[in-house]
């Protein structure tokens, strides 16, 4: 969980067309269903105005996520689904800006290949 929504919200605005980078940047490890189903959406899982994207891209600024697994309260593990409350910090390198806080929440489910994030929702 931790490494996918860091991957997803970890972006380089000018060489990245927009925040789906990141999310395209993390399809590995993320499920194959949760893949085709953001597909070119996945620019919304996190809403960045495209003036704020052009002026980072401008500043050749980089925007680096760092994801925390809080202790909140979240429903009980399965065998196949595990839920956590994420909170993810955006700090923007070239640029003054503040860092960016958000919450989420995420969910990973076992498949063949291991356990995957089938789900990202931004609070």
């Amino acid at each position: 969980m931790v490494a996918a929504t860091e991957t997803a919200y970890t972006w380089t605005p000018g060489p990245d067309r927009d925040s789906a980078a990141g999310v395209e940047r993390a399809s590995g490890l993320l499920t194959q269903q949760y893949r085709a189903q953001l597909g070119a959406t996945a620019s919304g899982l996190a809403a960045v105005p495209a003036g704020v994207w052009a002026r980072w891209a401008s500043a050749h600024a980089t925007i680096t996520a760092t994801a925390v697994i809080t202790p909140d309260n979240h429903p009980s593990d399965t065998a196949q689904t595990r839920q956590r409350v994420v909170a993810l910090t955006q700090k923007t390198n070239g640029t003054s800006e503040p860092e960016r806080r958000s919450v989420l929440y995420v969910t990973a489910s076992a498949t063949p290949g291991g356990w995957r994030v089938s789900l990202i929702a931004p609070r």
